[in-house]
């Protein structure tokens, strides 16, 4: 049973997290690390999960773990979730499914609200936690900074406050 299960909607997408190359000079950084995430629209909570590849058969368990059956998802074009003749492999999952073709539009001209504007957000936050010499960071050595970035994403400075308070009260106790 996952820890936690997002109400719809959601939007999903994947990044690869890696070292820009600069020039032809050092050794080459690693290939990256895959990265799916989940945001939900209506909390703001945001899951990112370290993967070994994009495909289906990778993302959509963790899809169907993490996000309540029947719940509105929301995602680009990308093959894993939507095949050539537009038929989505999320519908199939049992999950409401709108997705926005990048070659034409980020969001839908007709209904505003099919975009992934959000989770591209949160790739370009997340990117900019870690520095750029670090990028290049295998998948193992990058579940800490997810790790990080989720905690900091969860909590803003103030509830921050509190949860170190409680987390102190804890320690004093024992």
């Amino acid at each position: 049973m996952p820890l936690i299960t997002l109400p719809g909607p959601v939007e999903i997408d994947e990044c690869m997290i890696s070292a820009k190359i600069k020039g032809q000079h050092g050794r080459r950084p690693n290939p990256g690390t895959i990265v799916f995430g989940i945001r939900c629209r209506s909390t703001g909570l945001v899951l990112l999960f370290p993967v070994p590849n994009r495909s289906k058969e990778t993302l959509l368990p963790i899809l169907i773990e993490h996000v309540e059956e029947g719940a509105t998802v929301i995602s680009d074009k990308y093959s894993s979730y939507v095949s050539r003749n537009n038929h989505s492999h999320i519908v199939d999952a049992g999950y409401q499914h709108y997705f926005i073709n990048h070659t034409y539009h980020f969001v839908d001209p007709v209904q505003n609200y099919i975009h992934t504007n959000s989770i591209e957000r949160t790739w370009r936050s997340f990117r900019s936690s870690i520095s750029q010499i670090k990028r290049s960071l295998s998948q193992e050595k990058v579940v800490p900074f997810i790790d990080m970035f989720k905690f900091f994403s969860y909590f803003n400075n103030d509830s921050l406050y509190e949860v170190l308070l409680q987390m102190m009260v804890v320690v004093i106790s024992r």
